[in-house]
């Protein structure tokens, strides 16, 4: 969801300001007083990566050397809050936040140039951790508290909010390898999507699928036109037109749904089969299959045109809102944002964008057929 902002925000983007950066060090939830100076570097947002937050920061702080595995810029410990914003004609300034992340590789390429740190989401820093010991799930336990419960026992600083409002339960299980993959997997079930936000916050949502108000307008036409440039292209990778989800329960054997697209250019006909699957043992209902598979459909990068313009920088946004296109020669209306890259250059200007169109009609089938 885009960050709220004040009505002086877009004024003074559109007018070409300066952005103003700040990256405050954190461990493991505190504040270390430290704050790095920015001079360059960049975080991309991508809807497509688990890992929705990556990037690097480059700094000019001397006396910062990456040679301590217990220093300030430690990778065991170390976490950047980074805020991008403007500095206002009258000395205040607005920023929001773009990532609460993890240093991966801190680095001096030249002892007389800048740090540089390769930085990711709190995802980079589940997807590299494994349970310790067969994790043990209990019967009857909301799948939200369930994953609170995952992943606070790695990050317990993390608040985890639950928007999807699903009231699936777990069955009895034991849980081993990857964390982020079985956090992944039990929001998937749920009908929705674990996604880290700006302020590092662990959100389970619904996966954007357009519906929502549009929070921008991508355009070139106006006065307040902000594209500066924009490819376009016909893009069928990583495109699937149906998935087919099952409870992999053996007492539900047999119990299972397709979901699948029923209409525009790329539903589920003769000649073009694009099939996915799921299966998870909490899936013991109709309902729940069905809310799962929509939501794994719903992550296929159906792009009827991929448009990748370029704009001014607006680092107050999020993938997955949903956005306006106006672009000339370009069919307009609702888009999803599935990506951008904020600068954090304060001289940048440009700020690369990659727009997805909503996936069309959905049906659903017990014996997904020919059409």
């Amino acid at each position: 969801m885009a960050w709220p902002v004040s009505a002086r925000w877009d004024a003074h983007r559109r007018a070409g300001g300066r952005i103003t950066v700040r990256a405050d060090v954190w461990h493991e939830g505190t504040f270390t007083g430290r704050s790095l100076s920015v001079v360059g570097g960049s975080i991309r947002v991508s809807e497509s990566s688990q890992v929705r937050r990556a990037g690097t920061v480059v700094c000019s702080d001397a006396d910062l050397m990456p040679t301590d595995a217990a220093g300030v810029l430690s990778p065991t410990q170390a976490d950047l809050h980074v805020w991008v914003g403007h500095t206002y004609l009258q000395g205040d300034t607005e920023a929001v936040p773009v990532g609460v992340l993890r240093v991966e590789k801190p680095r001096r390429a030249s002892l007389f140039g800048p740090l540089e740190l390769e930085v990711h989401d709190y995802a980079g820093v589940l997807s590299q951790s494994r349970f310790p010991a067969p994790w043990v799930v209990a019967a009857g336990v909301p799948v939200r508290d369930e994953i609170a419960r995952i992943v606070q026992s790695v990050l317990p600083w993390v608040e985890v909010i639950d928007l999807i409002g699903s009231p699936l339960t777990t069955g009895a299980d034991v849980r081993d390898g990857v964390v982020w993959d079985t956090v992944w997997d039990l929001a998937t079930a749920m009908g929705g999507e674990a996604v880290f936000d700006p302020s590092g916050r662990l959100l389970l949502r619904p996966v954007p699928d357009g519906s929502s108000a549009s929070v921008w307008t991508c355009d070139t036409d106006t006065p307040t036109a902000n594209v500066l440039d924009a490819g376009v292209a016909l893009d069928l990778r990583g495109v699937y037109n149906a998935v087919r989800v099952r409870c992999s329960d053996p007492t539900y054997a047999g119990l299972g749904v397709a979901v699948y697209q029923s209409e525009g250019p790329l539903r589920w006909r003769p000649g073009f089969h694009r099939l996915r699957g799921f299966a998870s043992p909490i899936l013991r209902t109709l309902d729940a299959l069905t809310a799962a598979g929509r939501t794994v459909l719903a992550r296929s990068q159906a792009y009827a045109v991929e448009v990748s313009p370029t704009t001014l920088p607006d680092p107050r946004l999020d993938a997955g809102d949903t956005v306006t296109l106006a672009i000339r020669g370009v069919p307009t209306g609702p888009r999803i944002l599935a990506g951008f890259e904020v600068p954090l250059d304060p001289n940048s200007q440009r700020m690369p964008v990659t727009l997805r169109s909503p996936l069309s009609g959905v049906a659903v089938s017990t014996d997904l057929q020919e059409e």
